[in-house]
């Protein structure tokens, strides 16, 4: 009996239309449901991006700039639903307490009005400056909200929801065009962590749907060696969410060059066009990147809430005394937060105060690894591409710490301070194709077909614990 079962499991679990339709059904339910279980602005940054949502569904672009700070006028019920639940209107707080509201007491204050002629500036530097790319879902639920009359908890609720389903849709189209390296995307999708940012305001969610896109991108040339006009336009719809508000991870987008790895790659003219036009995408996103940094304002900006005796002039002056001195930094940040970065990386959620248990995490690394146990449906690119994906996701990883090093952390600091392991989720699709090329060589199609039911086990019991986890911990019933 338990043969069989395991039988049609492994069977069900065979082809890339269940996966994608596995992770619609539960992945797809499971964020839903955390858009609405999870305590308002109770994400890391949620009030800002709540405030740079909301002033974009009304079409103001650009930020406002006020005595150094950025932000915008807002509605004066915005800020004080911000207050309400969070106790205070900073920015940054340390000891955050996670609240013990029931959701019944939550949702009484959907009869709010919102009262939107009521307005005063509000500073919100940290999201004022970003790109509008990963705020259009969430701009357009608030837009339609706002149209509807909701109040400002009602207006959060419908961004939750728009930027959710926005990046549902294409993290499963995504899904759907990978040929390699499917289930650990599939993973990374799941993890409690992506579901958890999925279901805010933050563009983190279209930040890392973007990363599966340009790893589906690049298998797709791979496998076919051309590039049609719709993969170009995903390509740079993909490069631009990717890299829009976090430049950091514009070093990965040179994983294109693998494309030409091998004598009958470069032999062929179709292949080096295909290439030849992922690169002219890059250099578009590129352009769109710098002419919105050019555009989006001409006056001076303090740091978005930076800690007191940050000095971002003399923590680069501190990385030139040495020529190794930033690589030396990343990866000391790296070794000392070795475990906190894989927690916040799977999932602590809440202002990374609602630790997940611990078998969820097991749950998570399992999965990780079973999803490596994939055949190779098409030729595999030889080590050289897999060691280039590996080399750039770690120059993309160096950045990141820098960037946190440099605007977040004292001068001359041991490690970089503020660096989540969130920040690294929309570089590992890209870096679980580098992986399942190499293992695929040694995996038969009964392996990966046991090991597709197995991470649907695992993935089923982690996203309905995760929600679990969630309830139990604010309380909510």
């Amino acid at each position: 009996m338990a043969q069989s079962w395991w039988a049609r499991m492994a069977s069900h679990a065979a082809g890339p239309q269940q996966l994608v339709g596995f992770y619609v059904l539960v992945g797809g339910l499971c964020m839903l449901a955390m858009c609405w279980l999870t305590p308002p602005f109770q994400v890391p940054d949620e009030p800002q991006h709540y405030y740079r949502s909301y002033q974009l569904s009304r079409l103001e672009i650009r930020p406002e700039i006020r005595n150094g700070q950025a932000g915008g006028a807002l509605p004066d019920a915005l800020p004080a639903l911000v207050e309400q639940h969070l106790g205070t209107l900073a920015n940054h707080q340390d000891g955050r307490k996670v609240p013990q509201r029931s959701l019944h007491d939550t949702l009484r204050g959907l009869g709010t009005p919102t009262e939107p002629e009521r307005q005063h500036f509000v500073e919100f530097s940290g999201s004022a400056l970003y790109a509008p790319s990963g705020y259009l879902p969430q701009a357009i639920g608030m837009a339609i909200g706002r149209a509807l009359d909701f109040s400002p908890l009602g207006l959060l609720y419908a961004g939750r929801c728009a930027n959710a389903l926005a990046a549902i849709a294409l993290t499963a189209w995504a899904l759907s065009m990978l040929s390699v390296g499917r289930r650990f995307a599939l993973v990374v999708a799941l993890l409690p962590m992506t579901q958890f940012m999925t279901a805010s305001v933050s563009p983190d969610a279209l930040t890392i749907a973007g990363g599966f896109l340009v790893a589906a991108c690049v298998q797709r040339v791979l496998d076919e060696g051309r590039f049609s006009a719709w993969q170009r336009a995903v390509w740079l719809a993909g490069a631009v969410l990717l890299c829009a508000v976090k430049v950091v991870y514009f070093p990965i987008l040179a994983v294109i060059v693998i494309g030409l790895y091998g004598r009958t790659q470069w032999a062929d003219p179709q292949r080096r066009r295909a290439v030849a036009q992922q690169a002219l995408g890059v250099v578009a996103a590129l352009a769109l990147v710098a002419f919105w940094f050019w555009w989006r304002s001409s006056e001076p900006v303090k740091g978005g809430g930076s800690p007191a005796g940050v000095d971002p002039t003399a923590q680069i002056a501190y990385l030139r005394e040495q020529l190794l001195m930033p690589v030396r930094v990343a990866l000391r940040s790296l070794v000392y937060h070795r475990d906190f970065l894989w927690e916040s990386m799977i999932g602590r959620l809440g202002w990374l105060n609602v630790e997940l248990p611990a078998a969820l995490l097991a749950m998570a690394a399992a999965a990780l690894a079973l999803s490596l146990v994939e055949t190779a449906r098409r030729a595999r690119p030889g080590v050289g591409a897999s060691a280039t994906v590996v080399l750039l996701v770690g120059v993309s990883v160096v950045l990141i710490e820098l960037a946190l090093y440099i605007a977040w952390t004292p001068a001359r600091a041991y490690f970089a301070v503020g660096v989540q392991g969130r920040y690294f989720t929309p570089m590992l699709p890209l870096l679980g194709l580098a992986l399942a090329w190499r293992t695929s060589a040694w995996v038969t199609r009964s392996q990966e077909r046991l090991a597709g039911a197995a991470i649907m086990a695992l993935l089923s019991l982690m996203s309905v614990g995760t929600v679990a986890a969630m309830v139990v911990s604010y309380s909510l019933f």
